[in-house]
């Protein structure tokens, strides 16, 4: 019998070869080289970006420290750095206090739109689930694997997540639970690497991440995941089905079809035409943005189109 399948193909022009990097160390360094606090959430894309940018602009360049994001916009309004990464903007009142006592503009650029990814280990039948039930686990309200699937031998639903000061755990306490309180079931760990080895390591945890941790470096279309877990189907109806859910691949994004997006920024406040501003400019720009879409993110300032194939097997 032969089948139509139908898909959307989110393409950039030019998509190139990158490579990565990490160094979670300040240093003292000359002002023409600058560390970037960075929520660890983002660091599979900030470290790319960071080296692309160096070996593009030597000897201008950007050391990445990781960290919560709490700690980044902490490091910033002490004016300790001037560039940061994150998954929000600067309140008001934030904004008014560096301009009050430091003198200090803010200058925010949007750089992406990232999917929260709900995780399973491979060997979990249960890759699909609702945003309600979602939130009935998040909550304490669900804590058992049987409460999904009533075939299911699990046992307790293991749910783990990055640090508590994250940027993925304050959208999950905001967007997700609507301001609730978390379950105190719900396992921090320390970084995001710790969530995805957990997950693959644990047959019934459920695993919370940002979708650039789990992205398939070579797939150059970004319409897999990491082979390593499963990505579970989202869907707001009452019943979750292969036919209703979406996975946050850079098409879902595009189409808002998943319902967990966030907003990504770069924040500096250096008040000169220095490394901030050209990094920043950097990663809007289009090889930047083509860092973005390789790592599974969606570009916010490059234009993208979507191109519908249809497949026959």
């Amino acid at each position: 019998m032969k089948h139509s399948t139908y898909f959307f193909v989110l393409s950039i022009i030019m998509m190139g070869t990158l490579f990565a990097s990490c160094d979670s160390t300040p240093k003292k360094t000359p002002d023409y080289v600058v560390p970037i606090y960075c929520d660890e959430d983002f660091e599979p894309i900030i470290s790319t970006e960071a080296e692309v940018f160096e070996a593009l602009n030597a000897p201008k360049g950007v050391i990445p420290c990781y960290s919560d994001e709490v700690t980044a916009v902490k490091m910033l309004l002490n004016d300790s750095v001037r560039l940061i990464v994150t998954s929000r903007r600067l309140t008001n009142s934030e904004k008014k206090m560096l301009l009050d006592t430091k003198k200090l503009v803010v200058r925010e650029v949007l750089i992406a739109y990232d999917g929260i990814a709900i995780i399973v280990n491979k060997s979990n039948p249960d890759s699909l689930i609702t945003v309600d039930n979602l939130k009935k686990i998040f909550m304490g309200q669900i804590t058992d694997w049987n409460q999904l699937n009533p075939n299911s031998k699990l046992g307790k639903i293991q749910t783990v997540f990055n640090h508590p000061s994250s940027g993925t755990v304050q959208y999950v306490k905001d967007s997700i639970c609507e301001g609730n309180a978390l379950s105190s079931d719900l396992r921090a760990l320390k970084t995001n690497k710790d969530v995805l080895e957990h997950v693959i390591a644990t047959p019934n945890a459920l695993g919370i991440i940002g979708v650039g941790w789990i992205s398939n470096e070579k797939d150059s279309l970004q319409l897999s995941f990491s082979e390593k877990v499963s990505v579970m189907g989202i869907t707001t109806a009452s019943f979750p089905t292969n036919s209703n859910v979406s996975r946050p691949y850079p098409y879902s994004l595009k189409l808002r079809s998943y319902p967990f997006i966030r907003e990504v920024y770069i924040v500096h406040t250096d008040p000169s035409l220095n490394t901030e501003f050209y990094f920043a400019n950097f990663v809007a720009g289009e090889r930047g943005q083509r860092i973005i879409l390789k790592s599974g993110l969606l570009p916010a300032t490059q234009v993208t189109r979507l191109v519908e194939r249809k497949d026959h097997f």
